[in-house]
């Protein structure tokens, strides 16, 4: 082989190799408004509602695996946030309003992902409004939580025969949250009642409230344990510069003070016996050009000894943690400034935690 040959060999096989690698932080742009960021990892999936108005609401579908990005997008239709993915059967259930001329209608819109049609729409209550979307590991239907006024309703849809259950009255309250327990059948719900403040946790084989919790500092956060039965919230003082995380153990009803952390609490992420936390750091200048822009701490927390490990500078944009992807060792986190919203896949790496604020 002539020289010339080997050396052209070479440069295709360094290219090959490149492009094979995978970067430690990789960026997918999004647009201002973007809302319900999601991690499904059944499918290695990621997914938001991207966009405003009838015209430019985006169901957007992430691969984080081949990093591919699909958008679904459907004529006189608004998705307005809640919706859940059913890889396995290749689907999505998404809220949506339908608007013709002057007349609105809130439907849920279940969706072939393949072909990108609409299979079915629900309509919904006049004057409900979706709260959350789930199709739970232990059910074989898809949830709806619901707000109508002062009541809270559950329904299900059954997507083999595409039919949806009649309302089920969940409590007199208003929800703020909900978050679904995977590996336990309960929903943990956020909601205000009379004034108060409550953390509830809904039994979906009871049907019934099995625990309420009443709180003066505000839920910022809530993130699922990897051990069964146990639960995390991110709590912040109001008025002070203060932020707590709480261990709840749904079987024994009962929580305890996992450790106390000095800021303002955005944002909390489960790593196996890791946590991360974001806090803005209010003694540290902000920049007065862009308003949205804080200081930020990443505190990394030991759960099992109640200590921080390490605390890491953090981007100083407004943003969320989505998910982690265990075998890929990889981070989700949703920038959601006006500034430069994005979606950002991060190695859990601590080379690669170190770049985040110069980077993102």
């Amino acid at each position: 082989m002539s020289m010339r040959k080997y050396f052209f060999v070479l440069i295709i096989c360094f290219a090959m190799s490149s492009c094979g690698q995978r970067q430690d932080l990789y960026k997918i742009k999004s647009s201002y408004g973007s809302n319900s960021y999601s991690y499904h990892p059944e499918g290695s999936m990621l997914s938001f509602i991207s966009g405003s108005g009838v015209k430019k609401t985006y169901l957007t579908l992430i691969d984080t695996k081949t990093r591919d990005v699909k958008k679904y997008h459907f004529k006189n239709y608004s998705m307005d946030g809640p919706h859940e993915i059913i890889c396995s059967k290749n689907q999505a259930v998404v809220s949506a309003y339908y608007v013709e001329g002057y007349v609105y209608q809130y439907q849920l819109l279940v969706i072939d992902l393949a072909s990108g049609q609409i299979r079915h729409d629900f309509l919904l209550p006049k004057g409900c409004r979706v709260i959350a979307v789930k199709k739970p590991d232990v059910s074989e239907h898809v949830l709806v939580l619901l707000q109508k006024g002062e009541k809270a309703l559950l329904k299900e849809i059954d997507l083999l025969n595409f039919s949806m259950s009649d309302s089920e009255l969940i409590g007199r309250f208003s929800i703020n949250s909900a978050t679904f327990l995977e590996r336990v059948s309960s929903i943990i719900l956020d909601v205000a009642k009379k004034d108060r403040r409550l953390l509830l946790i809904y039994d979906l084989n009871t049907k019934s409230v099995a625990r309420s919790y009443s709180f003066k500092n505000e839920l910022v956060d809530l993130k699922e344990s990897m051990r069964a039965g146990f639960f995390y919230g991110l709590f912040q003082s109001p008025g002070d510069n203060k932020g707590e995380i709480l261990e709840f153990n749904v079987a024994e009803k009962s929580y305890r003070s996992l450790i106390q952390l000095v800021g303002e609490m955005d944002t909390l992420l489960v790593l196996d016996k890791t946590l991360f936390v974001i806090g803005q750091d209010l003694d540290r200048a902000h920049e007065q050009k862009k308003y949205w822009l804080h200081p930020r701490d990443l505190f990394v927390i030991d759960s099992e000894n109640s200590h921080i490990t390490d605390t890491v500078d953090w981007s100083q944009r407004d943003g969320k943690f989505i998910g982690f992807n265990l075998e890929r060792d990889e981070i989700y986190y949703a920038v959601v400034d006006n500034d430069d919203p994005a979606l950002w896949l991060i190695q859990n790496q601590e080379k690669t935690l170190s770049k985040v604020y110069r980077s993102i």
